[in-house]
Formats: C-alpha cells, sequence, structure tokens
C-alpha cells in the first residue's frame, strides 16, 4: 500500500532559472498546505491538514547540489484532526540536503514538533521526493514524493519516523509530514549535479493460470550520476507507477540484506520476508498470496545491472505507458516502459 500525504504549498512565483550557484528562494505555506499523517495501529489512519499560511526560506547551491530549508521564527501551525486542534511546529534549525538535476531532492533530519493532547512529539525524519518506507512492528507503511517540476517549480518532499508509545493510544504509531513546494525561482537543470538514469529497462508479466497469482520479472540498469548507489547497505525500492499517484507494484530489500556472491548482491527470498512486496500483491492486504522471488545486482565501474523475478503478485494493472522507478537510499532514477502482447504474457519495453 503506497500513502500518499497532502503537503506544503511553498512559493509565490513561478518557475525563474535561477543564475548564480547559490540563491535564496521566497517559500510560503498555504492554507491547507501542511499536513501530519499518523498510522495507528489499533485505529487506523488520520490525516491533520494545516489551516494556517507561514513563509519559509530555501537556499539552492546548485553548483554543490545542496538544498537547504531555513525555518528561523516560523510560528507554530494550527492543524485541524477529528478530535481537536493539533499544533505543528516547524521552528528548527536549517535542514540541510542535496538536489540533482532530475529534481531529486533529499532532507536528512527534518526536525518538526507535533503537540497533540498537550504534549510535545517530537521527529526528525528524512524528507524527500523518493520512495520510502517506515516499519512499524514488522508492518511497513510506505510512501513517496514528487521530484521537482522544472517548468512549474512544484515539487513534494514527505517522510515518516516511528513514534514509540505515543500518548491517548499508548502504542507504537507512524508519524509522517509531507512538504510540497513551489519553488521560486528554481535553478538550473544543467547547472546541477548529474542525476543516475535507468536504460534498458524490461521485463514480462506473466498471468497465473486458472486465477493464481502473476508473475513479474524485470531488468534494467541503473547508470550512476553524481552520487555511488550503495545497495549493499540502503534501502532498495523498485516500484511501477501508472498514471495515478500510486505504485501497482512495491517492492523493497531493506539495507543490509542483499549479500555478495561472487561478484554480485542478491537475494533469495521463499517467504516475503526479504523481498517485500508493499503494492501488489494478488488478494491486497485482506488475503494475501505469499510471495517469493529473487533480486540480483551486479555493479560496474559505470553501472549496476539489475535483475528481478517476483511470484505472488496481481499485475492487471499494468497496461499501456507505465513509469519503472529505482531508489537506493538517496538515490533516484526513473524510466518509462509501455506495456504489450497478450493477456498471458504481457511485455514491458
Amino acid at each position: 500500500m503506497s500513502t500518499r500525504i497532502p503537503g506544503i504549498v511553498v512559493g509565490a512565483a513561478l518557475a525563474v532559472a535561477l543564475p548564480g550557484p547559490v540563491r535564496a528562494a521566497t517559500c510560503t505555506i498555504k492554507t491547507g498546505g501542511a499536513s501530519l499523517v499518523t498510522h495507528v495501529p489499533s485505529a487506523g489512519d488520520f490525516v491533520f491538514p494545516s489551516v494556517d499560511e507561514r513563509v519559509l526560506q530555501v537556499d539552492v547551491d546548485s553548483g554543490t547540489g545542496t538544498f537547504t530549508i531555513r525555518r528561523d521564527g516560523i510560528a507554530p501551525m494550527d492543524v485541524g484532526t477529528q478530535g481537536g486542534p493539533v499544533k505543528l511546529l516547524l521552528a528548527a534549525p536549517p535542514a540541510t540536503g542535496s538536489i540533482d538535476a532530475a529534481g531529486n531532492v533529499t532532507v536528512p533530519g527534518f526536525a518538526f514538533t507535533e503537540i497533540f493532547a498537550g504534549q510535545p512529539l517530537p521527529g526528525a525524519p528524512t524528507i524527500s521526493t523518493t520512495a520510502y518506507s517506515t516499519d512499524l512492528n514488522g508492518r511497513e507503511f510506505p510512501g513517496h514524493g514528487t521530484p521537482l517540476d522544472f517548468t512549474t517549480g512544484v515539487l513534494t518532499l514527505e517522510g515518516a519516523v516511528k513514534l514509540p508509545n505515543a500518548p491517548i493510544v499508548s502504542e507504537d504509531v507512524v508519524s509522517g509530514l509531507s512538504i510540497t513546494c513551489q519553488l521560486a525561482p528554481v535553478p538550473d537543470p544543467s547547472a546541477l549535479p548529474k542525476a543516475a538514469t535507468l536504460k534498458g529497462v524490461g521485463g514480462v508479466a506473466k498471468a497465473g493460470k486458472a486465477g493464481k497469482p502473476d508473475t513479474l520479472v524485470l531488468h534494467a540498469t541503473m547508470v550512476p550520476g553524481g552520487v555511488t548507489p550503495d545497495f549493499a547497505g540502503k534501502d532498495v525500492l523498485v516500484g511501477i507507477r501508472g498514471s495515478g499517484d500510486d505504485d501497482a507494484v512495491l517492492l523493497l530489500v531493506r539495507g543490509g540484506t542483499l549479500r555478495k556472491k561472487g561478484r554480485k548482491l542478491s537475494v533469495r527470498d521463499t517467504d516475503g520476508m526479504a523481498l517485500k512486496v508493499l503494492a501488489g500483491v494478488k488478494g491486497g492486504e485482506d488475503a494475501p498470496s505469499p510471495t517469493s522471488g529473487t533480486l540480483s545486482v551486479a555493479s560496474g565501474k559505470k553501472s549496476s545491472k539489475l535483475n528481478l523475478r517476483v511470484q505472488g503478485l496481481d499485475l492487471t494493472a499494468l497496461s499501456g505507458n507505465l513509469v519503472v522507478t529505482l531508489t537506493v537510499g538517496p538515490v533516484a532514477s526513473s524510466a518509462n516502459v509501455a506495456v504489450s502482447g497478450s493477456a498471458k504474457a504481457r511485455r514491458l519495453h
């Protein structure tokens, strides 16, 4: 399941190219923009939208790809909820991250505090335009942002943390934040650090016989940009999206799970624990089918070749034009693919 969270709209002007390597942008949080989301295992999901407007500052260093969000003196924001008002405190020291030529932005340690039932609930997640997932006692809560659109200046940063023994409910919850930014002025992508690219994407979606689960076979090559992807140590997420915001298929391998075997890193999964299917499982959340599969990555000096095979899926949503995404920690890449062929075996190319 991919969770989409409404966010902060930042910026008053439309896209204008930054002429210098370092420039400041004016950022405005509009009414209904800031949102908190809380996943409570015993009660479900709660989305808390803001009712205030605020002005932020963003500094972009095009030469180094540094992206800094400044929040000095930002007043608390009122956030409406089903059970009464909540305060969102964004005032904190500057949070510095990165931006690349594809508009991927990652900001680690973005501190914020939620005031709920009079109690402060602090968090400092990594917020990013890329895919992520938060583990809560063995259950995954995935989501993803949206890279910067260099024409409109819009991007979405999302992230979440585990909050132990939350007040009122007295149990562990996931506390998330989303920021949808309309950045103005917008940096020139040609001046930003090179982004990773995804090439040679192809595969087959094989339908199961007599209503049995489907199988996905996928291969792709990631060419690094300014940052080398760490397949051994970082989370690896493979997603396939259609025309909507959510992933039709989303797979997760936690950092440290891929093991070196010869010249490759690989994992063989037999029970859905090492190669986790977060979206696209046959039967959905109510009656999920058992899943299994393999993932291998062969990295050379100039690229990393990925091969994936997963059983136990429902691939009926894969049709028309799709986007395949590969995220390795803060490194993200994507490629457009088309689907053709028969219902029994559709080809991705």
